[in-house]
């Protein structure tokens, strides 16, 4: 018998010295109903809790999120996957009034592969940000579309540059924000697409 037929098989399974059933166990949350929790970054060494200021604290036993820019604005937006409770997803207007810009790179390939692995940096005056491309962003959730950076009031990013899974890399200069800019490996080539 494996170990994980008998400790199902079990009555009891003990947890922090107190005895919980298997059916309790299996068919409960461990979190209940505790809210939904943002953090916005004040100056990269303190966080402000804003769930409710943003509406987002619902206490729906959430157990992922994903976050993309649904409406193309150049904003994260988050949908909510909940256990016993209906999905939620939530449209960001925070940046609506804003002057902000954004810039959002889409990595593909000519020959199907994959950027997984990828990382890419962005630079805008003394300011450099780097994100590497992944298939998931969240416990139990994934999204394969392109990597969106906040480039604050700047209308023009100095460099974007690529590093490729396999050691090459690929710049560009001179980039307008508020677009999405779609980069090929082995070879660069640009696509300007204006939203």
């Amino acid at each position: 018998m494996s170990f994980f037929q008998s400790a199902v098989r079990r009555p009891l399974d003990y947890y922090e010295g107190e005895f919980y059933s298997v059916d309790f166990i299996r068919s409960s949350s461990w979190n209940g109903s505790e809210s939904n929790f943002a953090y916005l970054n004040l100056d990269g060494n303190q966080f402000l809790e804003i769930g409710f200021a943003l509406g987002i604290d619902s206490i729906a036993d959430g157990r992922s999120f994903s976050a993309f820019d649904f409406d193309r604005d150049g904003d994260q937006d988050l949908l909510v996957v909940n256990r016993n409770a209906p999905a939620q997803f939530f449209v960001n207007h925070w940046a609506d009034n804003t002057n902000n810009n954004w810039l959002r790179v889409r990595l593909a390939s000519d020959d199907g592969r994959t950027a997984v692995g990828a990382t890419v940096k962005v630079q805008t005056g003394n300011r450099i940000q780097a994100k590497t491309f992944s298939s998931c962003n969240s416990y139990l959730s994934s999204y394969a579309g392109p990597l969106l950076f906040g480039v604050g009031t700047t209308d023009k990013i100095d460099t974007v540059e690529v590093f490729w899974p396999g050691g090459t890399s690929s710049q560009i200069k001179g980039i307008a924000a508020n677009q999405e800019i779609e980069l090929h490996f082995p070879n660069t080539s640009r696509t300007e697409k204006k939203f």
